[in-house]
């Protein structure tokens, strides 16, 4: 069983369709998984360490982070970006699987089930994504750090 939480999640059913082409990768410090503009070759599911989705522009801003509950290419689950407008790459250190992006396509067409947990995964991810909280002691932050520390 793997220890990404998305592939862990997966009915046998919906993993024996992207099980062949999961690869095992080390996912070493500083590694560029998606570039600024370019198309996805593959989608990555850590098994641990993070990735960081960095904005670039006057000065560079985490926007994201992806650890063992997520993968990256969240903009190909929800059909509609192969380009994204955002670097992602290794900022500590893991393993994980990628997957080749047009196999993530076929199987989000080939099994409702599959996209469904793909989905919800997206959407909770964006949720995360989309703003401040507020602490319990009455100070605001973002969700980066609230969820940041349980991810390696």
């Amino acid at each position: 069983m793997s220890a990404n939480r998305i592939l862990a999640r997966l009915s046998r059913a919906d993993l024996s369709l992207v099980e062949p082409n999961l690869e095992s990768v080390d996912l070493p410090i500083r590694k560029q998984l998606h570039a600024r503009d370019r198309r996805i070759e593959h989608v990555y599911f850590p098994e641990s360490g993070i990735a960081s989705i960095v904005a670039n522009g006057e000065h560079a801003l985490e926007i994201g982070i992806i650890g063992r509950d997520g993968m990256t290419g969240v903009g190909l689950v929800m059909g509609i970006n192969d380009r994204p407008r955002h670097e992602t790459y290794i900022q500590v250190a893991g393993k994980g699987h990628r997957l080749p992006a047009d196999h993530l396509r076929e199987a989000l067409e080939a099994r409702p089930s599959f996209r469904q947990a793909l989905l919800q995964y997206a959407h909770a991810f964006m949720s995360y994504r989309m703003g401040p909280y507020v602490t319990p002691s009455g100070h605001f932050g973002t969700r980066n750090a609230q969820v940041g520390h349980n991810r390696v």
